[in-house]
């Protein structure tokens, strides 16, 4: 989260304004402020900082996301699911059935992040 200011609210929101806890809300505070983190590794760090929301996991995670920057990210060579195609159609194919009304919004009224993976495949001839 690039604005720390929102980085304070939320940690004040989640910790609580109280003076006892001021080492906790800026150590919040500064792990949500320090780059790109997924869910599991924020938790990881707070729990290692003994750091204790008072609100429930889900309220602040979906805080932290909607101040969020997404950063789509992999690793070469450990898998990019969305570069195969059945998968993708999967994930169309199931989402429709959820939501059959949602194909048009979700295919034409979404800006959607993609990752540009640095691999590539050669075609068959140069193989």
């Amino acid at each position: 989260i690039k604005d720390k200011q929102i980085c304070d609210d939320i940690a004040a929101e989640a910790i609580g304004r109280a003076e006892k806890a001021q080492a906790q809300r800026e150590a919040l505070s500064n792990i949500l402020h320090q780059g790109p983190f997924r869910p599991g590794q924020l938790f990881e760090l707070m729990k290692e900082q003994l750091i204790t929301p008072l609100v429930d996991r889900h309220t602040f995670i979906n805080r932290v996301a909607a101040a969020a920057d997404v950063s789509p990210m992999g690793i070469y060579k450990t898998g990019f699911w969305s570069d195969h195609w059945t998968y993708i159609m999967d994930l169309l194919e199931s989402y429709l059935l959820i939501h059959p009304d949602g194909e048009e919004h979700l295919l034409f009224d979404q800006l959607l992040p993609y990752f540009f993976s640095p691999a590539s495949v050669r075609p068959r001839s140069e193989k």
